[in-house]
Parts: C-alpha cells; structure tokens; sequence
C-alpha cells in the first residue's frame, strides 16, 4: 500500500512475521509474539526490543553558513488501539507542536502539516503448522510539520520546543538558499 521507502522514511515500527515451535504453551506463544524476533545462528529466537528514547543530529559543514533560511522538517508519531485515535492523537501532538514554534517567534505561514501516514501493527503467527489470522493490535499514525527558519542560528532552540512540544523526529534539516547550514 505504501511504498518502503516512505516507511523507512517514517520510521515507524514494523512487526515482522513470527514463527512460533509448536512445542510451547499458548501463554509463552502470545508473551513472546509481542516483541521483534531474530533467528541465531543456532536457530534460536532472540528478542530485539527497539529503543526510541534518543534524538541525533550530525553537523558537518562544507560551506560557510550563508543561507537565507532552514526547512525543518518534524515526525509527530503515536500509537493507539484505534485509526481514529491514532489520528486525533497526531493531531493535538501537531497543534502543540506548531504551538510551540509559533511561541518561538516562527510565522504562522512558515509552519505547515501534512495528513497522516496510518499503519496497522499487525502479527501473525504459525502455531501447530497452520498460520492464524491476522490480528491487528493498534495502529500508528505519523504526521510531518514543517518550518522555514529565516533566523538559521535559532534551528537548535526551534528543534528543543518542537521535541519537547511532542515531535518525536527531526527529519530533515536543509538550507534554502546558497551555502550550507
């Protein structure tokens, strides 16, 4: 339905496909679907349990800093058992979030949204040779608010508001204009 490149682009979580030995109870089978599984090389299943508490910027300049303006560009995720509630709680994080950057002394015309991009987390699994339905868990939502920066020394102050209102990523950082960042 949408393209890899957006998901990996988002970010957001997949669950992969499980393979659960026959061998054991229903209650370990359904403890141990919840998490992201890998095979060893001894043919084991190991959890792998994602970590999204940190945020990283690189800074490399090449040029000097010589732009007119920055686009920021902001990932604003949430989970929820619902679609509907995935949505609406995207939307008040997005308001909170062009809140805040509005508060910092961004133009209401510098800030736009885009319309969510909405998985299902689904699982399913294979359990005496045969595979059981799909069931869905929840879902995410992923909604994208951008800014134009004209004042590039205020990007770091922008980007702790906009985290600290709700963003959860900082996707794109680019100058618009000549030179670098």
């Amino acid at each position: 339905m949408f393209s890899s490149a957006f998901r990996a682009l988002i970010g957001l979580a997949v669950t992969a496909v499980v393979m659960i030995p026959a061998s054991i109870s229903a209650q370990q089978a359904d403890r141990e679907a919840t998490g992201i599984w890998i095979a060893g090389a001894d043919g084991q299943l190991r959890s792998v349990q994602p970590v999204h508490t940190s945020m990283r910027a690189t800074y490399s300049p090449t040029r000097p800093a010589t732009a007119s303006s920055v686009r920021v560009v902001f990932a604003v995720e949430n989970y929820a058992r619902s679609a509907t509630g995935a949505v609406a709680a995207g939307e008040l994080a997005v308001a909170r979030v062009a809140a805040a950057l509005a508060s910092s002394g961004v133009s209401a015309a510098d800030i736009t949204t885009e319309a969510p991009f909405v998985q299902a987390r689904q699982e399913r699994r294979l359990l005496a040779a045969s595979w059981e339905p799909r069931r869905v868990h929840g879902y995410e939502a992923a909604h994208l608010v951008t800014v134009m920066v004209t004042r590039p020394g205020m990007v770091g102050h922008l980007i702790d508001q906009a985290v600290g209102a709700g963003a959860t990523r900082v996707m794109v950082v680019e100058a618009v204009g000549t030179g670098g960042i």
